[in-house]
């Protein structure tokens, strides 16, 4: 459904809307990045490789960055979203011509020799089955079972194929010469030899096609990968075809470092893990603000804004030299207050988070609730002019949004620890161990509303786990030789070789539907829509994510940071309340029950966690 009238005229008829356009252009605005970084870290460049080793990812990559030009991009943490996208459009490339090669090679033949062609998927469709299996996802029992099946269709296809080549060896007017054109011979026996060596070379040729095509495209493959993705590579330009994906991949590049995340599914916490993984933990306490700590006391109004500030500061103060003070300027008035290097978190950061749900609504509406006369149009997080998200906001309408905790956007408070590593070093400062960057990525979210004399404190803490291993195969490829990078090929593309020519044409005509609906909808403008769903579908880096942790010690670290944000949060919150004069009896008695309870069992999974006013739900999660 779309407006009756062209956005450009709303203000002609509602007066405010122009004033109210320009105020949320002062308060929402989209980010720009200071500088590229100097080389790709190793995140960056392992989701590149992930473009080239995985088509599913690189075609998700490129349908929900590139051809969604109007959709909300998820903050990225650890790595640079820019190369993933010139290497994703680069891969597709590349397997659009391998494919299109392959699809045209197997045309000719089918003109040429049929009777090869069906020869050849005769052998090439078991194996074509063999990759539609998931194996990984069953047992030995269920795979030799599965392997039998299949070892049942290889017969079957192959007697089909034989039967089918053997028919037209022989030639099918000898067989039917009674019912052919007055005059026609039968086939001599030198025609009958020459269709089968015609079969027999046009089988050989192109069976051999079939494998130097796959096998030579993943040389060169990982001839670029070697050179392109090597540890310590610079961050290479946007590489793209046109103009106008350069803007929005532009865009996109710069809306990473952006705070603001318009959602579209159930997870407002999209690229922080899966909500429902065994690491994900939330909590949420409630304490009366109007309740003296003495009886003769008078508690102090809590500012959210202030009491945020107050948090923000003590956690920053476990990874900064000199702790911060309320002038924002660090503290040294006292030497003990120091922390050395060594006892710092290395890769803690913390800025504030702003979520909102993607659907927006942008037709002119009240903008007081029960209001009667339409004087507000668009949404505030949405740049009418372009038809994008905006993906930052400044610090006014920061604090309105944390003193609104009733709105429809809702700010948190994001801690994230991960990417950086720590230099290990003796007491003579000589290195030991070089820094290396984690594996894993803590997230948690505070969330802090005043409302009603209440203080509704929440905490939502998950992890993401490291890139994939298979990903990684680019820091082997850095050492290996041609000869090498052949062999390497072989072993990891020998089942999609052998059945490339089944799957070809279905992708090369997948990938060319795929640029032709980006082409449609590249015209498309969602500011004319009554609503539009702008939000983001997928991180990058949740997309190129293991399923579960690895490790334990994975697990173990974890554990460790949220555990340590978590019990930084709980003293700074009864810090703040006890220099106001209120009664932080109730809160200290939720906070001690769950630090209690949230123990490890089975290996990662924490038990339940029970503030005594609300229920759990099945991963021992609180819902209050």
């Amino acid at each position: 459904m779309r407006f009756a009238r062209d956005p450009a005229s709303w203000g002609a008829y509602h007066p405010r809307m122009v004033a109210e356009s320009v105020r949320i252009e002062g308060h929402f605005q989209h980010a720009r990045r200071g500088g590229i970084p100097r080389r790709m870290s190793d995140a960056t460049r392992y989701l590149c490789a992930a473009a080239y080793l995985d088509e599913r990812f690189c075609r998700k990559v490129i349908d929900e960055l590139v051809d969604a030009e109007h959709r909300a991009v998820v903050p990225s943490y650890g790595f640079d979203v820019g190369p993933v996208i010139s290497h994703s459009l680069r891969a597709r490339r590349l397997q659009l011509i391998r494919d299109v090669t392959i699809w045209a090679l197997l045309l000719g033949c089918l003109s040429i020799s049929p009777g090869s062609v069906s020869t050849y998927y005769s052998l090439a469709v078991p194996f074509a089955l063999a990759r539609l299996v998931p194996w990984r996802r069953f047992g030995w029992g269920r795979r030799f079972k599965i392997a039998w099946a299949l070892a049942v269709l290889y017969l079957l296809f192959s007697l089909v194929s034989g039967l089918v080549v053997f028919i037209w060896a022989r030639g099918i007017t000898w067989l039917f010469s009674g019912i052919g054109s007055p005059g026609e011979s039968p086939p001599t026996p030198t025609a009958f030899w020459g269709n089968l060596g015609l079969w027999a070379t046009c089988t050989f040729l192109l069976g051999f096609a079939m494998l130097v095509i796959p096998f030579g495209w993943q040389v060169l493959v990982f001839r670029m990968m070697r050179t392109d993705l090597a540890p310590g590579t610079p961050t290479p330009p946007l590489d793209v075809l046109t103009e106008r994906v350069r803007h929005h991949a532009q865009r996109l590049v710069d809306a990473q470092v952006g705070n603001v995340t318009l959602y579209s599914g159930g997870n407002p916490f999209l690229g922080s893990g899966a909500p429902d993984s065994p690491w994900a933990r939330a909590w949420s306490i409630v304490v009366e603000l109007d309740r003296p700590a003495t009886p003769d006391g008078t508690p102090q109004t809590i500012d959210p804004v202030a009491l945020h500030e107050h948090v923000r500061r003590r956690l920053m103060a476990m990874s900064e030299e000199w702790p911060t003070a309320e002038d924002d300027r660090p503290d040294r008035s006292d030497p003990r207050l120091r922390l050395p290097a060594n006892e710092r978190i290395a890769g803690l950061n913390i800025d504030y988070h702003v979520v909102a749900r993607g659907d927006c609504t942008q037709y002119p509406r009240p903008s007081e609730p029960g209001g009667d006369r339409p004087d507000y149009a668009g949404h505030p997080l949405i740049d009418v002019t372009a038809g994008v998200p905006f993906s930052k906001t400044t610090e006014a309408a920061q604090e309105a949004i944390i003193r609104h905790p009733q709105g429809g956007v809702r700010c948190y408070q994001r801690v994230t620890v991960g990417a950086e590593g720590q230099t290990v070093r003796d007491a003579a400062g000589r290195v030991i161990a070089p820094a290396e960057d984690q594996d894993i990525v803590v997230s948690v979210f505070i969330y802090l509303a005043v409302e009603g004399h209440m203080l509704y404190a929440q905490f939502v803490a998950d992890v993401l786990p490291p890139i994939r291993s298979e990903y990684h195969l680019v820091d082997h490829l850095a050492s290996c030789t041609d000869a090498a990078l052949i062999g390497l090929a072989v072993r990891h593309r020998w089942l999609a070789a052998l059945s490339d020519g089944v799957f070809a044409p279905f992708r090369a005509i997948r990938t060319l539907a795929q640029m032709a609906i980006a082409r449609l909808r590249a015209d498309q403008q969602p500011q004319r829509f009554t609503a539009y769903d702008y939000g983001a579908r997928l991180s990058v880096r949740e997309l190129g994510a293991e399923e579960t942790l690895p490790t334990y010690l994975q697990v173990l670290d974890a554990h460790k940071y949220s555990r340590l944000i978590e019990r930084r949060l709980h003293e700074a919150v009864l810090d703040h309340l006890q220099s106001h004069d209120i009664d932080v009896s109730a809160y200290r008695m939720q906070a001690n029950q769950i630090i209690e309870q949230s123990v490890m069992i089975n290996g990662g999974n924490y038990g339940p966690i029970n503030t005594g006013s609300g229920r759990q739900d099945n991963r021992g999660m609180t819902i209050t």
